[in-house]
């Protein structure tokens, strides 16, 4: 038990860079096993091009699992990649989602 507490406290130093997990071991193992930058990468290029969204629509638009997508959505908040617009869209379960969009200072570099 404390070697899988010694891993969650590293986690938890390396989050939101790396995918973090709950305090199981298949948690941990599917973690590791996400190419977390990646899929990082796919969600802001999808926002940048097509606007805000949910994370239900940037994982649709991706042709992915919203299991995937939803927690890097919440990193690259923890990253200052995205922020909350403050709207709200009902997500495939019908409730409402935060919709995601590019933070305003880099909306207006891009511009």
């Amino acid at each position: 038990m404390a070697d899988l507490l010694d891993i969650i406290a590293d986690v938890e130093r390396r989050y939101p860079v790396e995918a973090g997990f709950k305090r199981t071991d298949t948690s941990r193992e599917a973690a590791q096993g996400i190419d977390a930058k990646t899929l990082r990468a796919k969600v802001l290029a999808t926002i940048s091009l097509h606007g805000p969204l949910t994370a239900d629509e940037a994982a649709a638009r991706l042709n992915m699992s919203i299991l995937s997508i939803r927690p890097r959505c919440t990193e690259l908040r923890e990253l200052g990649k995205l922020e909350d617009s403050g709207e709200r869209r009902l997500n495939a379960s019908g409730r409402k989602a935060i919709v995601w969009r590019l933070p305003v200072a880099e909306m207006r570099l891009a511009a």
